[in-house]
């Protein structure tokens, strides 16, 4: 399904981040405004237009998917070491589930029907609540382009449908509320964050604080299916030592 949230995510890798920087102020500068014209409107527009979607009986990642070793370091490390454990200067440790990698959340009965609709990086669990991850590791992209990569992800699959459809294949596993809402991480994996990035990771965090209260204020049916929105950093190793370090970069944390 198309949906103008969708449109922008796509567009948005043929720029750089210095023009993500620019459209991340502008993002920001609109929800902080009283138009209504948005990142929540059309999250909330996006989530109503992807209702329509309906695959309930198919299984969300393809059974003759290899799992192997787990080809991305990192989500192999967080099967390994899971419980994985978000550490903060001053808060309450961020403890969670990794559960599945790569996870096509739309059409999934081949590979093939899923070129070019976008994997979910990792799906988790952190007590009853299910979480959409989305790795940048190291000369990737940036913070702002996987925010709105999960906004895209969680509005193709907030949906009764996806939902229902979830619920069917425990895609979260057991005892997860087909009402509950979604955590969205963002990891940040030996991330190089020199030159325009660095600042981004802050101004994503701005970005994610303007949307949560945009969309709480004007559109609550689609804000009950947001929960925390993280974002933090991992030192890996390529190697089965996992983790020199995990570390909380910022939080926007869940009403």
């Amino acid at each position: 399904m198309t949906t103008v949230l969708r449109e922008i995510y796509e567009v948005m890798g043929c720029f750089s981040t210095a023009t993500h920087t620019e459209m991340c102020k502008d993002l920001l500068r609109q929800l902080r405004g009283e138009g209504r014209d948005n990142l929540a409107r059309h999250f909330s527009d996006a989530q109503r237009e992807n209702a329509l979607f309906a695959q309930i009986e198919t299984p969300f990642v393809p059974s003759n998917r290899p799992d192997g070793s787990l080809a991305n370091v990192v989500t192999g490390l967080m099967k390994r070491l899971s419980p994985v454990v978000v550490r903060w200067d001053s808060a309450t440790p961020y403890e969670f589930r990794f559960l599945h990698r790569e996870v096509p959340h739309l059409r999934a009965q081949t590979n093939a029907e899923q070129i070019n609709k976008g994997w979910i990086d990792y799906v988790a669990v952190r007590a009853g609540t299910p979480i959409l991850g989305e790795i940048k590791r190291d000369s990737d992209q940036n913070s702002f382009y996987a925010f709105i990569q999960l906004l895209t992800y969680l509005s193709e699959l907030a949906t009764p449908n996806q939902i229902a459809r979830t619920v069917r294949h425990q895609l979260f596993g057991e005892g997860v509320s087909a009402s509950a809402a979604f955590d969205l991480h963002i990891c940040l994996a030996n991330f190089n964050d020199r030159g325009d990035k660095g600042p981004l990771i802050g101004l994503t965090k701005q970005l994610a604080t303007a949307f949560k209260n945009r969309l709480d204020a004007d559109y609550p049916e689609a804000a009950a299916f947001l929960g925390n929105v993280l974002c933090f950093s991992a030192d890996v190793k390529d190697s089965k030592d996992g983790f020199a370090g995990i570390s909380g970069r910022w939080i926007v944390p869940a009403n």
